[in-house]
C-alpha cells in the first residue's frame, strides 16, 4: 500500500460483503420517512375536503358528493399503503419476509398504487368535465 492510499483506506466500502444479518442501517429510517410522507398526503386527502366543498357552488351536489367520496377513499388507500410499506420494510429488515410473502407484499403495494392512480384519474376527469362546462358558459 502506498502512502497515498493509506488515508483513503478508511473511506472504502466493501460492497461484496453484506452487513451482518442482512440488516441495512438506513432501510428502516428511509421506510419510515417515505411512509410518513404517504400517510401525511393520505391524511390530507382524507380529512381536508374543504377544497372539494368549495366547488359545491359551481358543480352540482351529486358530483360534489362523488368527488368528496373519491378523495376520502383515496386518502384511506394512501394511509393503508403507508402502513403496508412500513410493515413490509420492517419485516424485510428482520428477515421475516421471504420468497412468496415478499412477492405478495410487492404485489399489494403495486395494487394499492394502481388504486390511488385510478381514483386520482377519476377525480381529474370530474375536474375536466367541470372546466369544459364552465368554458361553455
Amino acid at each position: 500500500m502506498t502512502p497515498f492510499e493509506r488515508p483513503l483506506q478508511r473511506f472504502r466500502i466493501d460492497i461484496a460483503t453484506p452487513p451482518p444479518n442482512n440488516q441495512h442501517p438506513m432501510m428502516l429510517p428511509v421506510a419510515a420517512i417515505v411512509s410518513a410522507f404517504i400517510a401525511i398526503a393520505g391524511g390530507f386527502y382524507l380529512f381536508n375536503v374543504g377544497s372539494a366543498q368549495q366547488l359545491m357552488a359551481i358543480e352540482g351536489d351529486q358530483n360534489n358528493a362523488y368527488r368528496m367520496r373519491l378523495r376520502r377513499c383515496n386518502g384511506a388507500v394512501m394511509l393503508v399503503m403507508a402502513v403496508v410499506i412500513y410493515a413490509g420494510m420492517h419485516a424485510l429488515d428482520n428477515n421475516a419476509l421471504r420468497g412468496g410473502m415478499a412477492a405478495a407484499w410487492l404485489l399489494t403495494i403495486a395494487i394499492l398504487i394502481g388504486v390511488v392512480v385510478v381514483l386520482a384519474l377519476v377525480d381529474l376527469r370530474l375536474t375536466a368535465k367541470l372546466r369544459s362546462k364552465n368554458r361553455s358558459l
